[in-house]
C-alpha cells in the first residue's frame, strides 16, 4: 500500500512539474485538485484543504476544475475545525504557485535535489 501511495505522489509530482515547466497552468491546479483527493483519503485533511483554498482562490481555474477542488472542499468543511478552514483561505491568499506546490509534495516527498534542476 505504501509503495503504491509513493507512486502515485511520484507520478503526480512528474505531471506537475512538467506541466509547471510547459506554463500548462490548467494541467497543475487539476494534478494538485489529484493530490489534494490523494490527502483526503490518507487522512492528511488539513493539508488538503491549503491545496484546494489555494486552486479557488486562483482566477484563471477553469469551471470544471474549480467544481471539483469545491466538492472536496465541501467535504473538508464539514469535518476540519474552522479554525483550519479560515487559516487555509488566509494562507491562500498570500501563496505562491511554486509555494503551494512544494508545501503539497513535502508532506509525502523530500523535496527535490537542486542538483537535479
Amino acid at each position: 500500500m505504501a509503495d503504491d501511495l509513493n507512486a502515485k505522489v511520484v507520478e503526480l509530482r512528474v505531471l506537475v512539474s512538467a506541466a509547471r515547466a510547459m506554463d500548462a497552468l490548467v494541467e497543475v491546479y487539476a494534478r494538485l485538485i489529484d493530490l489534494a483527493a490523494l490527502m483526503v483519503e490518507h487522512g492528511k485533511k488539513s493539508e488538503a484543504a491549503a491545496i484546494l483554498a489555494y486552486i479557488m482562490h486562483q482566477p484563471d481555474v477553469p469551471y470544471d476544475e474549480y467544481d471539483r477542488a469545491d466538492d472536496l472542499w465541501i467535504d473538508l468543511e464539514a469535518e476540519l475545525c474552522p479554525r483550519v478552514i479560515s487559516d487555509a483561505r488566509a494562507d491562500a491568499t498570500f501563496m505562491t504557485l511554486r509555494g503551494i506546490i512544494d508545501q503539497a509534495f513535502a508532506h509525502f516527498l523530500p523535496p527535490p535535489d537542486p542538483a537535479d534542476a
